[in-house]
């Protein structure tokens, strides 16, 4: 039992091998990495800052949307009010006149 644990073609071989082989592949990815920034003349980090200020720039942006929004929106129920005021006051002004033909009519047929 041992010798399939710590064997030749053991689980410990088989581990210490792949462990070897994503040691090396992550280390060929860094320096890939390394390679691209030096010939692109960037820095992931400097790119990750300008996304995390270009996210946050985003949400703000989203939340002056939505105040402003909100602000329209009063603006839109004021003038609604307004409209509304006029209706009753135009309706007045109806009833007023059409008071004021019937006494007129009223008065010429005295």
């Amino acid at each position: 039992m041992i010798n399939v644990i710590t064997g030749e073609g053991g689980f410990y071989e088989v581990y210490k091998n792949s462990f070897n082989e994503i040691s090396n592949a992550t280390k060929e990815y860094e320096d890939g990495l390394k390679e691209l920034q030096n010939n692109a003349q960037i820095s992931f980090e400097e790119i990750g800052k300008g996304i995390d200020n270009t996210i946050n720039e985003t949400e703000e942006l989203v939340n002056n949307n939505k105040e402003l929004i909100s602000s329209y929106e009063d603006s839109l129920d004021a003038v609604e009010d307004v409209i509304n005021q006029l209706d009753r006051l135009v309706n007045k002004y109806k009833e007023a006149e059409e008071a004021a033909k019937n006494a007129a009519k009223e008065a010429y047929n005295y």
